[in-house]
Formats: structure tokens, sequence, C-alpha cells
């Protein structure tokens, strides 16, 4: 993203308070964990070895120059892509209205990305509020939706990615995609603001050519249920440079890359933050984001 973004002295730039991962020594005899199950009582206190310490960055917007992005090249793409299901403040239909935007998504991303699978396996629904929900309640859904994460991280490692590949495809599809080696395998993220703009909360990402991936990123267990995932949490490093782009409505969506089988280095770690100065006329950031496995024949 160096070649393409503007210098930074010729973006607005605001400030961004973010909660980083802690650089822990124990973390190397300990792996970070967080439990996203429902928990007895009396093991709540176990839910997590996760620590967060918090730093303030510079947040550069890129509104007016978010054409030059490119998802194939950057890891990241803004478009302007109106939907023709509405959201209403009703959850009473959301079975039906996310079926018909889940379909409709992957049908635009498998031609604008040429694949030849592309498969929508998660969903989640976030609100800003200042109730958090309890830990281990299940949420991502229109009637209980999540809250905006404020922890700079990338919803896969490099491990991680290949395990959730191969649990959203057939046997006869792991056959072809994952063991011929045949295949470009990517997760991507497609973030859509609901309803109005996303001013208070907005999604913040960083550029990965920034990132010292040895030392700013830390592989962390995600224990569900039924599943054990893998993402990685980042670390507060100076040389970091953290972009958004101003006024993101509903007719807008930005797809960015959380794994990739061919390119570790252009994966973005991601976050919202809470913006000092929302307009204000702001109202609470309500999202859609939804998650799609990628193939694309090498």
């Amino acid at each position: 993203m160096e070649t393409v973004i503007p210098p930074l002295a010729s973006l607005e730039a605001t400030t961004a308070s973010l909660e980083f991962l802690t650089a822990r020594p124990e973390y190397t005899e300990d792996k970070p964990y967080y439990i996203s199950h429902p928990l007895p009582p009396e093991y709540e206190s176990r839910r997590t070895n996760l620590k967060y310490e918090r730093h303030t960055v510079s947040a550069y917007d890129i509104r007016g120059h978010e054409h030059l992005l490119n998802i194939e090249r950057d890891g990241i793409q803004f478009i302007k892509l109106p939907s023709v299901v509405e959201f209403s403040e009703s959850s009473s239909d959301e079975r039906d209205k996310i079926q018909q935007y889940l379909k409709e998504t992957v049908c635009w991303a498998k031609d604008l990305l040429n694949a030849n699978l592309c498969v929508a396996y998660s969903y989640v629904f976030r609100k800003a509020t200042d109730i958090p929900n309890p830990a281990g309640v299940p949420s991502g859904t229109q009637e209980r939706p999540d809250e905006p994460s404020n922890n700079p991280h990338i919803d896969q490692s490099e491990g991680g990615g290949f395990r959730r590949v191969s649990r959203h495809l057939t046997g006869e599809e792991r056959a072809e995609l994952l063991d011929s080696n045949r295949y470009r395998l990517r997760i991507i993220n497609i973030w859509r603001p609901l309803r109005h703009k996303a001013d208070t909360h907005p999604l913040l990402f960083c550029n990965p050519a920034s990132i010292d991936r040895d030392e700013d990123l830390v592989a962390v267990d995600r224990v569900g249920s039924s599943y054990l995932g893998e993402v990685y949490y980042v670390r507060y490093n100076a040389n970091q440079r953290w972009y958004w782009l101003s006024g993101m409505g509903p007719s807008e969506i930005a797809l960015f890359v959380s794994f990739d089988s061919e390119s570790k280095f252009q994966v973005i770690p991601h976050t919202s933050f809470h913006h000092p100065s929302p307009s204000i006329e702001a109202k609470p950031r309500e999202s859609l984001e939804i998650r799609i496995i990628v193939a694309n024949i090498k």
C-alpha cells in the first residue's frame, strides 16, 4: 500500500485509542486464548488470559483516494455497491433477509474476484452500545448484535485459515481445492454499514507493509463449543500506519483479506475505533460483516 496511498502529510488525521495485546513473557509458555462459549460461573475467571494495553495512534482518512486500493494488490478494496436488501429495525424477518443478502453478495463477489468457488460461511451484525453483551452469550444476530471490536486483530492465522477453509468444504472440495495445491485460497471479509453512516465507530485498518509479522502478530486460540479457531492479535508498534474511510454509508462496502494461501503479507489487521469528534447527527454504528471463502485456480 505504500505505493498507492498518498503521503501521510496530504491526508487528514484524527486520533484513535486502541487496545493492543500486551507483550507478556508468559505467552511464550502459555498460549494466549479466549473461550467464546458459555462457562459455569466457577470457571468464568478462566475465560481468557488476554491482557491489553491502550495506545493512541494516528488514523489517516483516505476519503478521496479510496479508489486507488485494489484487493488483489493491497489486500483491501472499497466499493460503492448498494444492496437490494434493506434491513429494518425489526429482526422478525432476519433469516429471510440474511439469506437473500448472502446470495446477492456471493454472486457479485465471485464475479469481482473471478473465483472458481465462493462460499459464505458466517455473518455478524454489530451495533455500538453502552451496554456490552455478557461474556459467553451468543451474539452477532440482528436481534442480539455484537459490539464493535477495539482490539486490532486479523480474523485468521496462517494455520487457522487452512483449518477454517477445510471445515466448510465437502470432502470432494477438500481433495480438489486443498490437497491438489492447484488453487489459491483466501478468506475475505465484506463489511457494510447498515441504515446510516458508520461515524461513531468506523472501521480502521493497518497497512500490512507497516507490520512486523514476527513481533507484532501473536497467534491466539479462539475456543468455541465445537471448533478451535486461531486468529492473530496485534501488539503495538510505532511504525504501524492506520487508515480509515470517513463517512462510510450503507451503499459502500469494504472487502479485506484475512487469509491468503499464497501470500501472508497482504492480510489486513483491523479494528474499530471510537471517533473522538463525530458529527452532532451521528448515530450509533450498525454494520453487517460476512466472511467468504474464495478459490482461484493458479
